[in-house]
């Protein structure tokens, strides 16, 4: 029997929770592609739904600050395997360039990597 493979939600979920508890950084879901309010109606029978999270398509998944000096931390996530599309790293190097800690990662560990390696001043 082969091993369950990761969901991008599942991704999600365990970035939050390692980034609250070794760096008290409290990240927090958007809903930029809609998926949650899409599946939450169609539970209540409103097929055919088109509402809005009010985001852009591409924008991050998780954004959150560092706490002490609130510098913004957006973090674009993917199932292991996974590349963002062009339309996420444009919206990483916008919040990037405005001064973010901004990357995307498959993995908590690439997750935790590259957020310290910006705490520390080298890329992400």
């Amino acid at each position: 029997m082969t091993a369950k493979a990761l969901l991008e939600r599942d991704v999600q979920k365990a970035i939050v929770q390692a980034f609250r508890l070794q760096h008290r950084v409290h990240l927090f879901t958007t809903d930029a592609g809609n998926a949650r309010a899409r599946a939450e109606a169609g539970r209540a029978g409103l097929e055919g739904f088109r509402g809005t999270s009010g985001l852009p398509t591409g924008f991050p998944d998780l954004i959150g600050a560092i706490p002490g000096n609130g510098r913004m931390v957006v973090i674009e996530v993917k199932r292991p395997g996974n590349i963002p599309t062009e339309n996420q790293q444009h919206y990483l190097a916008v919040f990037k360039a405005a001064g973010a800690v901004a990357f995307w990662a498959d993995s908590v560990e690439a997750a935790l990597r590259q957020f310290e390696e910006a705490l520390n001043g080298r890329a992400a």
